[in-house]
């Protein structure tokens, strides 16, 4: 993302169109680029810490956590400075209970802790990985801890995690910072509303009330009072629970309360909303003994921006705040359990409070969750657990995640109207399990961008649901009465979403008995033939290249091994030449050799020396000549 900052243009806009403006623009996802910089703003109003529809009322309402992060660091300096100590009681020897070098070496142990996670968030934006901004990002989260979430114990009082919440709000103040002139005053409205100096105070406020925001307790091992079944304390070092819940004890480990929130969310999540909107998967991940807790803690407690990029986690975070900041008008059926006496009453109260508190994010879960179902329903264990801890933002971008949670919940409400069901499928808290495929309605995974439903053209409808086969593919499409279709609807549920209501499904299904020569189908049927024949293009294209490029080097390597068998040809030809040389040669020695030996009188004149010397000469020349022609022949 470029880097934005707030310019007077963008400020006059937003302080005209007032706290509701910001709001809107954050619920209708349009912070966008030049947009970008107002995100600073829309948060501190949906949050709560700026009201009123003047400039100088904002300015009022951000003193307010300005001084107060101010006190924290004065006070911090203080409690630092050795001198202004008493040194019979601040020394490392004195035993009493409250010595100042005690509250000093926790807070350096606190510092130690922090950086560790610091020193490696976000990376890959430029603007958080320099040298001031992960100071910064450490002074707030240290003085949140000490002065919100004290322990004795550092690792008790920070978590890892807070520290990319924290970044996302340094990164939104950041790039709300205003740009300001060389002409202006340090008391121009930008630079008092959201001057570079009040970036740090203002991201640690923003930090603050979102920690509020229900996401504390997600950060808590346990419960105040979480015990375990046989009286005594829940293993407080098990972040996520003891794994798997159904072999524990050797029983149905299921029924065990759970220690903390975060699982009691994560089990409500599971068992409860993904249960009745896709029975079929929450069956595949139950018969793979795959805990919710294992892949939804991660994403509770960091709404998901380790799963998406910085840009999309904001805009998915405007999602979030704004539906807080605006609840819908129904409230959703699905309510977390009446939990028993002494049965993690604590833990079930606390999830609750924080699911009411951003209520979007346990449907944005669940929505996530589907989009991946298609890949999850054919995986075993292992594939299944790695692919949910590397899961991948949807190609069909954050807009639609956010659409289908909140289609999602709507359809959840609307089932307040229909009366429980008893039996096996029923979910855990009463209800009905009715499944419907409603096509791509409330599923934004079944279609991309210039796509309609199940890939065919745009505008195309979803195939209303027939006579859908045991696998979960087409059956018989051959007019079945309309009762059928709900019937169908109800005890199939092929896609897994549950029906809303009669009414939904009715407005589904086409005013015509479906055949196979509807449009739809046809439509669908055509794309693909078109698909496959394009396809087969490609692979014929590509087979014809390979051929022709195979020819080619076959030729050029034949024309390569026939040129070398010439030179082969012509080289023994010269070598047998060499050979016929030299036997002619030995054979005009051994004439003159016996020629001197047959000599009676070794003193006479004779011409027998002269022939051998003339042999030895013509066969040195006949070598010579030969080894120059090796030279100059290649081989």
């Amino acid at each position: 993302m470029a880097s934005q900052r707030l310019t007077s243009e963008l400020l006059v806009q937003a302080t005209s169109g007032g706290c509701g403006w910001l709001a809107e623009q954050a619920a209708q996802g349009r912070l966008l680029a030049d947009y970008v910089s107002l995100r600073r703003l829309a948060w501190a109003h949906i949050f709560g810490i700026i009201s009123g529809e003047t400039s100088e009322d904002w300015v009022k309402a951000l003193e307010v956590g300005r001084k107060r992060y101010n006190g924290l660091l004065e006070d911090y300096r203080r409690e630092s400075n050795v001198k202004a100590l008493d040194p019979n009681v601040c020394n490392p020897l004195a035993r009493n209970s409250d010595n100042p070098f005690n509250k000093m070496q926790a807070n350096d142990e606190l510092l130690k802790e922090i950086w560790k996670d610091v020193e490696r968030t976000f990376p890959e934006v430029e603007m958080l990985s320099s040298v001031d901004s992960r100071k910064m990002l450490q002074r707030l989260l240290f003085h949140w801890c000490r002065a919100t979430n004290p322990a004795k114990a550092a690792c008790d009082s920070y978590r890892q995690g807070m520290n990319e919440l924290a970044a996302v709000m340094l990164a939104a103040c950041k790039w709300g910072e205003y740009a300001e002139g060389s002409w202006e005053t340090p008391e121009a409205l930008g630079l008092r509303l959201c001057g570079r100096q009040h970036t740090e105070a203002d991201a640690f406020t923003l930090f603050s009330r979102l920690m509020d925001m229900g996401l504390r307790p997600m950060f808590m091992p346990t419960s105040s009072s979480a015990t375990s079944p046989i009286g005594g304390a829940r293993n407080s070092n098990s972040v996520i629970g003891e794994l798997p819940r159904s072999r524990l004890g050797g029983g149905s480990g299921r029924d065990l309360p759970p220690s903390s929130a975060i699982l009691a969310r994560c089990m409500f999540i599971f068992d409860t909303v993904v249960k009745r909107s896709d029975l079929a998967l929450h069956k595949h991940l139950l018969k793979l003994e795959i805990e919710p807790q294992v892949f939804l803690l991660r994403w509770l407690r960091l709404l998901f921006c380790r799963e998406f990029s910085l840009e999309d986690t904001l805009l998915l975070w405007d999602g979030f705040f704004a539906d807080a900041y605006k609840p819908p008008s129904a409230a959703p059926s699905w309510t977390y359990p009446e939990p028993a006496k002494g049965g993690g009453e604590m833990a079930w109260r606390e999830a609750a409070e924080a699911s009411a508190k951003m209520p979007l994010v346990d449907y944005v879960a669940a929505a996530f969750l589907r989009g991946m179902r298609g890949d999850l329903l054919g995986l075993d264990q292992t594939d299944c657990l790695r692919r949910l801890l590397s899961a991948r933002p949807p190609a069909c971008g954050v807009g639609a995640l956010l659409d289908s949670a909140r289609r999602l919940r709507d359809c959840a409400a609307s089932m307040s109207l229909a009366s429980p069901a008893v039996g096996a499928d029923a979910g855990p808290l009463g209800g009905s399990n009715m499944a419907a495929n409603f096509g791509s309605s409330l599923d934004p995974f079944s279609s991309r961008p210039g796509q309609g439903p199940l890939g065919g053209p745009p505008g195309s409808r979803p195939l209303p649901v027939a006579d859908v086969g045991a696998a979960g593919g087409a059956g018989n499409f051959n007019a079945p009465p309309r009762g059928q279709h709900l019937l169908s609807a109800a005890a199939l549920g092929a896609q897994g979403l549950f029906s809303a209501a009669v009414q939904k499904i009715s407005e589904q299904l086409p005013p015509m008995e479906p055949t196979l020569s509807s449009g739809s189908v046809l439509g669908s049927t055509d794309e693909l033939r078109r698909r496959l024949v394009q396809a087969e293009q490609e692979r014929d294209t590509i087979k014809r290249k390979a051929n022709e490029f195979v020819t080619a080097k076959r030729a050029e390597w034949a024309s390569q091994v026939n040129e070398l068998k010439a030179q082969l040809a012509q080289r023994d030809q010269q070598l047998a030449e060499r050979d016929a040389r030299i036997a002619e040669l030995e054979a005009h020695l051994r004439q003159a050799s016996e020629a001197l030996r047959s000599t009676a009188d070794v003193s006479s004149v004779s011409p027998a020396p002269a022939l051998v010397a003339q042999a030895a000469v013509d066969l040195s020349n006949g070598l010579l000549s030969d080894s120059a022609e090796d030279e100059e022949t290649p081989v």
